[in-house]
């Protein structure tokens, strides 16, 4: 099971592999690709970099859709997730 799959799956009731792990990891992203936590504050290309990063790095459940959007903005390779996987049930 996904990373997609198993908060997907969680939310919608059926029993999941595990729970998600899905932690707060701002600064620690950040400390992950060696910038500041401030440059990861005020440019988006830096938080999007540093949560691909640390959520692949350490195999992390992250809301993948919001990391698939980041990386479509950042133009990171191997994510194939619909813009429309943001909302519950939304078809992919």
């Amino acid at each position: 099971m996904n990373s997609r799959e198993r908060v997907f799956r969680l939310l919608a009731g059926p029993p999941t592999d595990c729970l998600p792990a899905m932690p707060i990891t701002m600064m620690f992203a950040a400390d992950q690709i060696g910038r500041k936590y401030l440059d990861y504050s005020l440019d988006s290309r830096v938080l999007a970099e540093a949560q691909i990063h640390t959520a692949t790095a350490f195999d992390l459940d992250h809301d993948a859709s919001r990391l698939g959007q980041a990386a479509a903005w950042v133009g990171v390779q191997g994510w194939n997730i619909s813009p429309n996987a943001s909302r519950i049930g939304a078809p992919n």
